[in-house]
């Protein structure tokens, strides 16, 4: 009987590609915030960042900013200062002037 040839480089260590590793974990980080978001136990701060999440277009980089958020922390207690961040911009754009004409015909 011949000997048997041993392999001298042995099973190949896995080749792992950032990219397109961190588009996995994004995916799976995303499956998970929208299970726990969609349980019965959620909060009334993770159902209406559900809410929120949902309500925005398909690409939006704001979903990216959410999901970072909830990853730090998952009890959404950041909802309530977000909510008053977004507030006061939309108070500041109300109350700026805009249109055309003088000042005297744009004011109030």
């Amino acid at each position: 009987m011949a000997p048997k040839k041993q392999s001298q480089g042995g099973a190949k260590p896995p080749v792992l590609k950032d990219d397109a590793s961190s588009k996995d974990q994004k995916r799976l980080d995303q499956s998970n915030m929208l299970t726990q978001l969609k349980s019965a136990k959620a909060t009334a701060e993770q159902k209406e960042l559900l809410k929120m999440y949902q309500d925005l277009p398909r690409f939006d980089p704001k979903k990216s900013v959410f999901l970072s958020q909830w990853k730090s922390d998952k009890s959404c207690k950041w909802m309530h200062e977000y909510k008053q961040q977004t507030y006061t911009e939309k108070k500041k754009t109300l109350n700026a002037v805009s249109g055309y004409g003088t000042k005297f015909l744009v004011q109030e």
